[in-house]
């Protein structure tokens, strides 16, 4: 199992999640929810910096409501709508 868990394959199909877990933690201080989960790991994915995903919780409304407002922060890259964004989840940008 050790072998499988250290293989470039599988560490390649984790580190997204990985990644997003951590910000979570140490941003929100919480657990993503599956949805926010899947969300920020496909952002991830498609190649996002990094510093677009910390932005992105950073400037987030629960972010802003819990912690107050550190940064304004661009959206992702992509040009979907806020709603294909994920921003509904709440942890997403903040529209004012």
């Amino acid at each position: 199992m050790v072998g499988f868990s250290e293989s470039p394959e599988f560490m390649a199909q984790t580190r997204s999640a990985v990644l997003v877990e951590l910000l979570y933690q140490g941003l929100l201080q919480r657990s993503p929810e599956s949805e926010g989960l899947a969300y920020w790991t496909s952002v991830a994915d498609r190649g996002e910096p990094l510093g677009a995903l910390i932005g992105a919780l950073l400037s987030s409304d629960e972010y802003n409501g819990r912690f107050g407002r550190v940064i304004e922060h661009p959206p992702p890259s992509n040009r979907r709508s806020s709603e294909d964004r994920g921003l509904h989840l709440g942890i997403g940008f903040n529209q004012d």
